[in-house]
């Protein structure tokens, strides 16, 4: 009787033991494979998230110097005509909006409607435009789509605002984290 007690006690904690260690190592691989999906997951989407946060401070610094002396709830009109343009603008009568600059990221009325032809197909008249550069929403998008979905000078439309925020050389840095 001795004898067959001993004997399933040691079957039992054999089969405990083997039991055990089967279930450590079917943990231990689930813990890991779980691990590396969650790094692989967390390093892509910071990633993208790091530089997504990059692009959006590149425009915060970008309106900031366009508006820069303006109060931010106010809305920016600036006359601003292209020095070939000067003397038709100073016409006296009628308001020539082609001559302004307007909004967060001063578009001119034609700036606007030739990248929404180029980006979107799309033809806006003059009043669209004009309420494009004007919704900061909208023109944050099209600002956004001109530098980072454009050739690589498309912030080159902000020459001296670029400049002072050190534009190129911000998405330059950026363009390398995404390829």
């Amino acid at each position: 009787m001795k004898f067959k007690t001993i004997t399933i006690l040691l079957v039992i904690i054999v089969a405990g033991i083997w039991g055990y260690t089967l279930i450590q190592k079917m943990q231990q691989k689930t813990v890991t494979v779980h691990e590396t999906q969650i790094v692989e997951k967390n390093v892509g989407v910071s990633l993208e998230k790091k530089i997504e946060q990059l692009k959006q401070n590149l425009l915060d610094d970008l309106k900031g110097k366009e508006i820069q002396g303006y109060e931010n709830n106010s809305l920016v009109i600036v006359f601003d005509p292209a020095e070939k343009d000067r003397a038709q603008c100073r016409k006296i009568g009628g308001v020539k909006l082609r001559c302004y600059s307007i909004g967060d990221f001063n578009f001119k009325i034609g700036t606007v409607q030739g990248y929404y032809s180029k980006l979107y197909s799309e033809e806006l008249n003059d009043k669209q435009a004009m309420e494009i550069a004007m919704d900061s929403g909208l023109s944050r998008e099209l600002a956004y789509d001109i530098i980072f979905d454009e050739e690589p000078g498309g912030i080159y439309n902000w020459s001296n605002s670029a400049k002072k925020i050190d534009a190129v050389s911000r998405i330059t840095f950026i363009r390398s984290l995404e390829n």
